[in-house]
């Protein structure tokens, strides 16, 4: 079948003994859909919350499955990772329209942190106070 243009189109359905009918059938114009994920970073650690900005109304949502991933069908899941990941998400709005997209995340490494755990109480080095 080839892509029809916007308009009205008169569909006529045949059975194979030869009964028909007819429908009219409106093909609307097609709209710019545009999905964008929002990022909102919990901890920069590793936990973020995921929203889905769409320009029209949203009928189902699609999340290709992924570690951390906290569902697959809502439209703010959470997000718990602990290396860099990305997220793919496809939307079927009310009007059948299939908008995607996707977002990569990364975890914030923090480099070790030492701290003494030991000190002089001689008074004769710099070593006699500990400091949080």
């Amino acid at each position: 079948m080839e892509t029809l243009a916007t308009g009205d189109y008169n569909l006529e359905m045949s059975t194979p003994s030869g009964c028909t009918d007819q429908i009219m059938v409106n093909i609307p114009e097609d709209r710019d859909a545009t999905l964008a994920i929002d990022v909102n970073t919990i901890d920069p650690l590793g936990e973020y919350a995921l929203t889905l900005d769409y320009n029209g109304t949203i009928a189902e949502v699609i999340w290709q499955a992924t570690p951390g991933l906290s569902c697959l069908d809502c439209p703010n899941p959470m997000v718990s990772i602990t290396e860099s990941s990305t997220f793919s998400v496809s939307i079927v709005d009310e009007e059948g329209c299939l908008a995607e997209a996707q977002v990569t995340l990364s975890v914030n490494d923090i480099e070790n942190i030492y701290l003494p755990n030991v000190t002089t109480s001689q008074g004769v080095s710099g070593n006699n106070r500990f400091y949080p």
